[in-house]
């Protein structure tokens, strides 16, 4: 189904934003509800407030906020509840790339992710693509969400072909459209369950999957079974069919820890050693510490990030 909005005044917002300079580096929904709730009655005054904090716009109150107002609702992404305009849009700053979202407290279940964990991914990375450089002409970004891995990559690798892939058809527009806005035309996205429609021969594989045991099955939150690890798992044992000789997966997710045990190290241990080599390790090892008083992670000890590499080997 196709969102109501009009792709040519959201690019347009784009634009603006960027020549107006915006800069915002989206936190967790836990930060932006504590923020919020310092004045409950704030009302956006400019741009930042309206698409990274997602304050109420009241057109008539500020003649600033006025002009985002009257583009947000030539977008067709503008809603008016009891005399106060609101979005679910949302965009944050990447580097000097400017992203479109849809996440914040209270996302759609087809919310569209980027926060925290998106610019973890990317410095991961960076700074692994830095030290030990890839050669790459074909690249995949699974569940690219917003679409920061693909344009990352698109960046690094001007001459590539970049498939940036999702579930979430919402996702794989603004995924589109942030691609055109950061220049980057080597990005080609496609509807796909994971690997289901990806073919292969990459030479970087690259994820931020859910991996939160998510009751209400959000997909850019939920990873599955095994308190969340089931699309992280899937991702290790597809890589090496879809990897060309050389070529390597690299893996943001996280894992809940349980009496000192990581069961996604285990996994890969099982389903990649001997075949491949591989580099594992806590990159962040408490996030998510609020889920600890959940249902779900009642025997957790904690949440950590983890960074994974596989290597294939070259012959």
């Amino acid at each position: 189904m196709q969102e109501p909005w009009d792709v040519r005044q959201l690019s347009k917002l784009g634009e603006a934003l960027r020549e107006a300079r915006y800069q915002f580096v989206t936190p967790t929904n836990a930060t932006i509800r504590r923020v919020n709730g310092r004045d409950p009655h704030a009302r956006a005054r400019q741009a930042v407030d309206i698409f990274g904090w997602g304050r109420p716009m009241d057109g008539a109150q500020d003649a600033e906020a006025t002009p985002w107002l009257a583009r947000v609702i030539e977008t067709g992404l503008a809603r008016q509840e009891q005399g106060q305009w609101r979005t679910p849009l949302r965009a944050a700053t990447l580097g000097a790339h400017l992203l479109f979202h849809t996440s914040g407290p209270g996302a759609a279940r087809d919310a569209v992710f980027f926060g925290p964990d998106s610019y973890r991914f990317v410095r991961a990375l960076r700074c692994e693509l830095a030290s030990r450089p890839v050669h790459c002409a074909k690249a995949l970004d699974l569940g690219c969400g917003a679409g920061a891995g693909a344009i990352t990559l698109a960046a690094l690798y001007p001459r590539a072909e970049v498939v940036a892939t999702d579930i979430n058809g919402k996702a794989l527009r603004l995924a589109s459209l942030n691609a055109a806005l950061a220049g980057a035309p080597n990005v080609i996205t496609r509807h796909s369950d994971l690997y289901d429609d990806t073919g292969g021969g990459y030479d970087l594989i690259v994820a931020n999957p859910p991996f939160i045991a998510d009751p209400d099955g959000r997909a850019y939150r939920d990873g599955g079974e095994d308190d969340g690890l089931g699309v992280s798992r899937r991702i290790v044992e597809g890589a090496l069919e879809r990897l060309a000789p050389g070529g390597a997966l690299m893996l943001y997710t996280g894992v809940a820890i349980s009496g000192g045990r990581d069961p996604l190290r285990d996994h890969v241990e099982q389903h990649i050693g001997g075949r491949a080599a591989f580099h594992y390790a806590e990159i962040d090892p408490d996030i998510f510490g609020d889920l600890l008083a959940t249902e779900a992670y009642r025997h957790a000890d904690r949440i950590a990030a983890v960074w994974l590499v596989v290597r294939k080997p070259s012959m």
